[in-house]
């Protein structure tokens, strides 16, 4: 997508850093997120791609592994 904004756009009820690694201008953030879900949670697995542009760090691309639910 070219607006990644419009791609997450629910907020997780809970999530857990499992790993960061980043460079002067880059980085990656892996992360357990739970999602409620009338009767259940979603879980999954986020891995996030950021960017510092201006001293600000931006959310480029990410890629999700779903992890079944409990």
């Amino acid at each position: 997508s070219d607006n990644i904004e419009n791609d997450i756009v629910l907020l997780p009820a809970s999530y857990e850093i499992l790993k960061t690694s980043y460079t002067q201008d880059y980085a990656t953030v892996m992360v357990i997120e739970r999602f409620s879900v009338t009767d259940f949670v979603e879980i999954k697995e986020y891995t996030y791609r950021l960017r510092k542009m201006d001293g600000i760090w931006t959310i480029t691309g990410y890629s999700v592994i779903n992890k079944g639910t409990e």
